[in-house]
């Protein structure tokens, strides 16, 4: 506290004087308060600090082997610029990419000090790296296998933990921004869907800045390639094709090819993709990588495997079908069918092999096909008769009865009867419809009007119209006569027309009658009579 002092000065002559201040001793024994000083990451070399203290006092600060003096200020703070500050003693070299230890001391007026008691407030932090583990995805290269998921890894060199890595993604066009966090030096990120990404170069990205204000960033580039190469599939009569297909434009295919069947490769190619994506190979011209090109024939399979840059596959086959007789037939199909590979038509109807197999006719039999023409010497309808024999007879070649009479033609010939006329025959029966010859239809007329027997009717009469039709009574009268008689307008109704005994027009009474019929049938003359009964 404070004390009060006077002072007394005499003369020699005992004049004297006294002091009038006040209170002019002031005893101190407490330290100031404890200074601070604010702990700090920078990357400054040359820092300025910034701490707390007991206002107006007297402060140094001990960094990086230099001693240093400044003063808190009436609010108790105080700074120091060891950039532009001359020490006390020493020389500023501190610990840079590491903590350092700084000392405060806090002296007041009565000499009393404080000095604080923390450690490792000032961290210099001047550099940072940060690296992403290449390839990527194990070959650099996202292809279709992958599913279009991509996961980058990384590592970071600095002195903090839990930092933020910002990734990038980039294609381009389309942009992906994700993060991951430091943890012991180590970054990942898993299964970022680039599915929409197009197809080509991507630009990955990790960027990262630490407490300090460093900031560091690498990049690394990864091939999307999620379209697999395409081989077109065929059958083809060349024994050594040419294969086709497609692909990234301006890439280089593996194509593999397995001949026999055992699933192994037996011949290897490298084929380039022009600049439209597609590519072609002449199995007959182009310099193998790995085996030859075998010698084929028909039925022969040729499995293709075609594979990219970045592992992608495709798959065709090629089915090796030789025709040599161009009829749309293999040679394996004509030897299981019987026919001839070496002819176009074996069974020489004019239609070819292969067409005979898609109308589902027989290519063997002429007389099977669809609008085809038969042999000559063919039967093809099974009647004993040649093409040629049917043509000159005139008979149906593709009936083997023309005449329907139920005799076959070639029996009809050995017959020598006509295979054309359905009434010659030897045991025939006409088809239905076809008259022959004429037959009585009635014996028994009741002309009564009730259209019941009223006439004479004569069955297929006119169908011969060079007749005559007479009748006469018992005595042997002619009482009826008719030329081209047609049981219709020209008929015998029970009325005479004769010009004898009987007058005309007059009906004739009941009794017994006698017909003559004559007529003229397929240019013979024939003749049929027998008794008519009239019954009134």
């Amino acid at each position: 506290g404070t004390n009060e002092v006077t002072v007394t000065s005499t003369d020699a002559a005992g004049n004297s004087s006294t002091d009038s201040t006040t209170l002019e001793l002031t005893i101190d024994t407490t330290d100031p308060v404890v200074p601070t000083v604010e702990d700090q990451v920078t990357n400054d070399a040359t820092p300025i600090l910034n701490g707390t203290a007991e206002a107006d006092t007297d402060i140094t600060v001990t960094v990086g082997g230099a001693t240093y003096t400044t003063t808190a200020d009436g609010s108790g703070n105080w700074t120091l610029d060891t950039g532009t500050a001359t020490p006390d003693s020493g020389s500023f070299s501190p610990n840079v990419n590491g903590t350092n230890e700084v000392t405060v001391t806090s002296t007041d007026a009565a000499g009393n000090s404080s000095t604080d008691s923390t450690t490792l407030e000032l961290t210099i932090d001047t550099s940072i790296d940060i690296t992403i583990d290449t390839p990527i995805e194990s070959d650099n290269i996202v292809n279709a296998g992958e599913d279009d998921n991509l996961s980058i890894s990384g590592t970071i060199i600095s002195v903090e933990d839990g930092q933020i890595i910002t990734i990038t993604i980039f294609d381009g066009t389309n942009t992906i921004i994700t993060t991951a966090v430091v943890n012991n030096g180590i970054w990942i990120v898993e299964n970022i869907d680039i599915s929409n990404f197009n197809q080509g170069t991507v630009t990955v990205t990790a960027t990262v800045m630490d407490n300090a204000g460093n900031s560091a960033n690498d990049d690394a580039n990864v091939q999307l390639d999620s379209v697999s190469p395409i081989t077109d599939s065929f059958s083809t009569q060349d024994t050594t094709p040419v294969l086709s297909g497609n692909g990234s434009p301006n890439e280089f295919l593996i194509v593999e090819l397995d001949t026999n069947g055992d699933m192994i490769p037996d011949v290897t190619y490298t084929v380039a993709v022009d600049s439209n994506g597609e590519w072609s190979l002449d199995t007959q011209a182009a310099i193998t990588e790995n085996g030859s090109f075998p010698i084929l024939a028909d039925g022969d399979v040729i499995q293709i495997i075609v594979e990219d840059p970045s592992g992608n596959t495709g798959t065709g086959t090629v089915n090796i079908s030789v025709d040599i007789d161009s009829d749309g037939l293999s040679n394996n199909e004509e030897e299981a069918l019987g026919t001839d590979p070496l002819t176009y038509d074996t069974d020489g109807d004019g239609i070819g092999d292969g067409e005979e197999v898609l109308d589902a006719t027989n290519p063997l039999d002429d007389c099977d096909s669809l609008n085809g023409t038969s042999l000559p010497a063919s039967d093809c309808d099974d009647d004993g008769l040649s093409g040629t024999e049917e043509e000159n007879l005139g008979t149906d070649p593709e009936n083997p009865d023309t005449d329907g009479d139920g005799i076959i033609d070639g029996q009809e010939v050995n017959h020598t009867t006509n295979p054309l006329d359905p009434c010659d025959s030897i045991g025939g029966i006409p088809p239905a419809g076809v008259a022959c010859d004429i037959d009585i239809e009635n014996e028994l007329m009741t002309p009564n009007g009730d259209n019941i027997n009223d006439t004479f009717r004569i069955r297929y009469i006119e169908l011969f119209p060079n007749n005559t039709v007479e009748i006469f009574n018992r005595w042997g009268v002619k009482v009826f006569t008719a030329k081209g008689y047609d049981n219709e307008s020209n008929v015998f109704g029970g009325i005479s027309n004769g010009r004898a005994v009987i007058q005309q027009r007059e009906a004739l009474p009941a009794g017994v009658y006698f017909y003559i019929i004559n007529y003229n049938n397929n240019g013979k003359d024939k003749s049929k009579s027998g008794y008519l009964y009239i019954n009134q």
